[in-house]
């Protein structure tokens, strides 16, 4: 009796596991259209004008020019937005931790980071919502940040994190350790925010602004990730094409 019900239990496990498997893969080949700030941040959705940017991905209508606000890097250096793109063309992904779909576009981008990190007319930074002191433990891959590191390694198809990082002054969101469920508590100041400077609606968000500090490509989510991957590469090529 006691061997059949262990058998059943572990046949009970396994289905479990496959079934948990199976959701992931489907997570993995869908299209996303952002994740929702308002999810994000356990506030209610405002309703918000959206229209089709190139590959059909959801963007929102916000700012035009870059914001002089400021922002901090790894070591905690301080500099603006409008300091780092000073005759330089900007690109700006912005994120957080755990979010597949941004985990996914990273994938990409650091591809196309590779392919352009040698220009010297472009200043590219990812700018993240997450605590600094949790994300530099996340790219060195600590124990304490091991599941959300293998969250990312599995949406990303990477292994490791090689963008640079930039975080915005009064913006800190952490996220909880020791649990099975990942997750982040709401940010310190949701105002000081990456959605709210540059008014979006949703992570992955990727913009570009030109040497004037125009903003010239926004897009938020994407279709599916190839095809993002060609619409930032594309509007990256145009904008640098044009600065010459």
């Amino acid at each position: 009796m006691k061997k059949n019900l262990v058998i059943i239990i572990i046949a009970l496990s396994a289905c479990f596991v496959s079934v948990f498997v199976q959701a992931a893969v489907v997570l993995k080949s869908q299209s996303f259209a952002g994740v929702n700030v308002a999810v994000l941040n356990k506030r209610d959705s405002s309703k918000t004008t959206a229209k089709k940017n190139i590959g059909g991905s959801l963007i929102a209508p916000g700012i035009s020019d870059i914001p002089d606000a400021d922002v901090y890097d790894m070591n905690g250096v301080h500099t603006t937005l409008r300091k780092l793109a000073k005759n330089k063309i900007l690109f700006i992904d912005c994120w957080f931790i755990p979010c597949p779909p941004c985990f996914m576009a990273m994938g990409r981008l650091h591809k196309i980071h590779a392919r352009f990190m040698n220009d010297k007319n472009l200043c590219f930074i990812t700018i993240c919502m997450t605590d600094s002191g949790q994300v530099k433990a996340f790219i060195r891959q600590d124990t304490v940040m091991r599941a959300y590191v293998n969250q990312y390694q599995y949406f990303s198809n990477l292994k490791d994190f090689k963008l640079p990082v930039y975080f915005m002054s009064g913006c800190s969101s952490r996220v909880p350790l020791g649990t099975k469920v990942l997750s982040h508590f709401p940010p310190d100041n949701k105002s000081k925010c990456p959605d709210m400077i540059f008014s979006f609606s949703g992570y992955p968000t990727a913009m570009i602004f030109n040497k004037n500090g125009k903003q010239v490509f926004k897009e938020t989510g994407f279709e599916n990730v190839k095809k993002y991957e060609q619409n930032v590469t594309k509007a990256l090529s145009d904008a640098l094409a044009g600065s010459n």
